[in-house]
């Protein structure tokens, strides 16, 4: 059997992007629908409060992957126009991948692609800023 790795680290680390999958994208909602969302929002916490409205906003996804607890550790959404627009677990946001009980085998069905572990850690570093540049969402 040939094991499929990439960008391990020796801290079991995997390291990887892909296209976004059309999350957060806005659809017309019935009535019902709408009022369903506005209790759920209203009455049970966010997983995503500051960073949720910037979701749409994601054209690829950079994902840090335990491969030996087999769980999303941190990500990263980038923009089109290249700006770092979500990240997670940050301050007080979840993360959408973070909180997805995905196994690596999930991923791969996502056309991931290797990164390094520097590569991340850029990304990861930079201030999280509006989809167009505006101004910050969220302090570093």
């Amino acid at each position: 059997m040939v094991l499929w790795k990439l960008g391990l680290e020796e801290d079991n680390m995997q390291y990887f992007s892909f296209d976004s999958v059309l999350i957060g994208k806005k659809t017309k909602n019935t009535l019902w629908e709408k009022i369903i969302d506005w209790l759920l929002n209203h009455f049970m916490p966010m997983a995503n409060p500051t960073l949720d409205k910037n979701l749409g906003y994601v054209k690829e996804w950079y994902i840090e992957y335990d491969d030996v607890e087999e769980y999303a550790n941190r990500e990263v959404g980038v923009a089109e126009n290249g700006l770092v627009v979500f990240k997670a677990p940050f301050e007080e946001n979840w993360g959408y991948w973070c909180d997805n009980d995905m196994t690596m085998d999930d991923y791969r069905n996502l056309n991931i692609h290797a990164i390094s572990k520097e590569a991340f850690e850029k990304l990861w570093n930079e201030e999280i800023q509006l989809p167009f540049g505006t101004e910050s969402n969220s302090s570093k």
